[in-house]
């Protein structure tokens, strides 16, 4: 069984992420819009030329980062902080304390 990524041919977002064997795509009448991906959910979009899954971005401010296919906040997290103690507040463009 693998994830299996439905990409809209017009937008490029998956709209639909299923496991299935490769047998099951091969019977459905829209096989060409169904990619094999591990990274895709719903609300990606799909670089047909890098056959990459690029996942949503998560805030307006964030910069996407090529090189390992991830968001990125335009500031770091506090040194010896995580997710756990600080999450993103997009109105101050900055991590907060939860």
């Amino acid at each position: 069984m693998a994830h299996y990524a439905k990409v809209n041919p017009l937008t490029k977002k998956v709209d639909e992420v299923i496991v299935a064997e490769q047998e099951h795509i091969d019977t459905l009448p829209n096989r060409e819009l169904w990619i094999k991906t591990n990274t895709g959910v719903v609300g990606s979009t799909y670089d047909a030329d890098k056959d990459l899954v690029i996942p949503p971005k998560p805030y307006p401010s964030w910069v996407y980062k090529e090189s390992d296919n991830t968001w990125e906040a335009p500031t770091a997290m506090p040194s010896g902080k995580t997710g756990d103690t600080h999450i993103w507040d997009e109105s101050k463009k900055a991590w907060v304390e939860r």
